[in-house]
């Protein structure tokens, strides 16, 4: 074109479909919930919902800067050098975080000599600060007549000179501004052309674009009569490019049916405006474009995610909805916690953090797996209650509730008996210890998970002695046994000391019981009963446990009672004195 006629054009092309920056639910986007904590039992699962609110513009997007670099264009040329890095932000902040750019340029064809080009790669996909450079290189200048080399342009970056990437198809774009329309046709017969698809026309144009999946945004820099615009007929503008391609077949509206055709957006940038802005308006104006939504989980040993669908295209800019199952294996070990991570990738490629969920789950809350029965080792005279408690937890310390715990009792004694834990997890079992003295072992096992079970002891002693009681007496009595049995002796708290006899006259039982000593004597503060132990021979051999217990009942001693038992087993029950009388002093 003529150096004095200001025009503008170029052309973005990228990966990314669209991009509306600032649009609410860029704010949102990524998955939610992004955290999930559960607690599940081995071969257990759970099933949760997920949304993944996707970008206007997928992360692996594509993008081309094509500009009109003839002379018109360089007060729009310094705009886009100045303001690029706004362009770019506004493109990775719609969703493109791994956007790749590319620069070209293009100037002019005429028939009678070169213009002196017609297109000119300035760098192939890039980063950002390569890109940068590149469009800082472009210096606008020349140009023959007021139509250019556009649909040329369109041409070698759609299947030319860009390497796209191979994920991006569908997320390419072509950015195109400039100031006049293009010529139409472009052949080899040009002064300074050649290229293995002549002719280029519109519809060959378009047919590249589209083909590639490229969208183009359109920036039309309508300033008449010197920049005519991207949508201008070309026809009148092609002074200096007669029939040497046939007859000029171009029409008003290029910019509007290529943007169309491609699923992109023309924006008109008005005289004085800025082109950058322009450009970043058309970015916000793009519409959704389809987008692949696939999970992807890394899980621990144990732990399994699926999600359904498997995948998922939506438009962009909305929600992707998905049901899924967190599955524990069943030979996931109790206590365990396990982890995942899930990755929402949007056309196989990660979108960041705001895209990955963190799964963690604890493996066996709620189910049984330790017990600690309390108080581990204790000490009780005979006769007195003693009482245990076990505190049942999962294996993340957690008290489990409503467990039934059994209890058995061996040793000394023995019974067995239940209950069920609390809200604390602990469930209490009381027994009376037994009558003579030794030792229990308490054994406390919860049913269910994996069945935990702990021991306690318990040791037995005499009862105290009751220093300056004495207790004398003798008499008859009908044994348990149905025999008839006679008793007498002594015993005095003070020491102790004393001395015993008993005889089980047959003929059930036949026995003699002659004390060894005294150990205990213990009485009531009323003097009513006492209690003595000692050792003792039976029939004159061995060596025995007893223990005498009597009631002083009143005088002349007919109504007290009398019991004796062995550590052999015997027990004469407690029987009423059948004549004798018994006296606690």
């Amino acid at each position: 074109m003529r150096v004095h006629r200001l025009r503008h054009g170029l052309t973005l092309v990228a990966l990314c479909l669209f991009a509306i920056v600032g649009a609410p639910h860029a704010m949102s986007a990524g998955v939610t919930p992004k955290i999930v904590n559960l607690h599940l039992n081995p071969g257990e699962s759970a099933t949760i919902g997920k949304d993944v609110q996707t970008t206007k513009l997928p992360p692996d997007s594509d993008f081309v800067f094509l500009a009109d670099n003839t002379g018109s264009m360089g007060p729009s040329i310094n705009d886009v050098k100045t303001n690029s890095q706004s362009i770019i932000d506004a493109i990775e902040a719609a969703g493109a975080t791994n956007a790749r750019y590319g620069v070209g340029n293009y100037q002019d064809f005429q028939q009678f000599a070169p213009c002196p080009y017609g297109f000119q790669l300035n760098t192939n996909l890039t980063n950002a600060s390569s890109a940068k450079t590149a469009i800082n290189a472009w210096a606008a200048g020349n140009g023959c007549d007021t139509a250019e080399a556009n649909l040329f342009g369109l041409h070698r970056v759609a299947v030319h000179d860009i390497t796209w990437r191979a994920d991006t198809f569908g997320a390419r774009f072509v950015i195109w501004f400039g100031d006049a329309p293009g010529h139409d046709p472009i052949c080899n017969a040009l002064p300074g052309y050649t290229d293995p698809h002549s002719p280029i026309t519109e519809a060959s144009a378009t047919a590249d674009l589209v083909g590639q999946g490229i969208h183009v945004i359109a920036a039309n820099i309508l300033n008449p009569p010197g920049s005519p615009g991207l949508d201008a007929d070309p026809t009148p503008y092609s002074s200096g490019y007669d029939n040497v391609c046939g007859p000029p077949d171009g029409a008003a509206g290029q910019a509007a049916r290529i943007t169309t055709a491609t699923g992109g957006v023309e924006l008109v940038n008005p005289p004085a405006g800025s082109i950058s802005s322009t450009i970043i308006s058309a970015i916000n104006a793009l519409p959704p474009v389809p987008v692949v939504v696939t999970p992807i989980a890394t899980c621990d040993a144990g732990l399994t995610v699926t999600n359904m669908p498997p995948t998922q295209t939506v438009p962009s800019g909305s929600t992707a909805h998905f049901s899924e199952t967190i599955s524990v294996s069943p030979a996931a070990p109790l206590g365990s916690t396990l982890h995942c991570t899930v990755d929402f990738t949007i056309n196989g490629a990660p979108a960041g953090p705001d895209f990955q969920q963190k799964i963690t789950v604890e493996v066996g809350h709620g189910v049984p797996t330790k017990l600690v029965l309390t108080p581990k080792t204790s000490t009780n005279p005979v006769d007195s209650q003693h009482c245990v408690t076990a505190t049942v937890t999962d294996a993340f310390g957690n008290p489990v509730p409503d467990v039934v715990v059994d209890f058995k009792v061996s040793g000394e004694d023995n019974l067995s008996g239940s209950a069920k834990t609390n809200a604390s997890g602990q469930a209490t079992f009381c027994y009376t210890v037994g009558s003579f003295p030794g030792g229990d072992v308490i054994t406390a096992t919860a049913e269910g998970g994996t069945h935990p079970t702990d021991t306690a002891t318990k040791t037995i002693t005499l009862p105290e002695n009751t220093p300056g009681c004495k207790v004398t007496g003798g008499g008859r009595i009908t044994a348990a046994d149905g025999d008839k049995a006679t008793f007498g002796g002594n015993a005095m708290g003070s020491g102790p000391s004393g001395e015993e006899e008993y005889q089980d006259h047959g003929s059930a039982m036949d026995i003699n019981v002659h004390s060894s000593s005294v150990l205990s004597v213990s009485c009531s503060a009323d003097k009513t009963s006492a209690t003595i132990f000692g050792t003792a021979t039976v029939n004159g051999a061995g060596s025995y446990m007893f223990r005498i217990d009597v009631k002083d009942l009143g005088e002349p001693g007919t109504n007290d009672r009398y019991r004796i038992r062995l550590s052999n087993g015997y027990d004469s029950g407690d029987q009423q004195l059948v004549s004798g009388n018994i006296q606690i002093h």
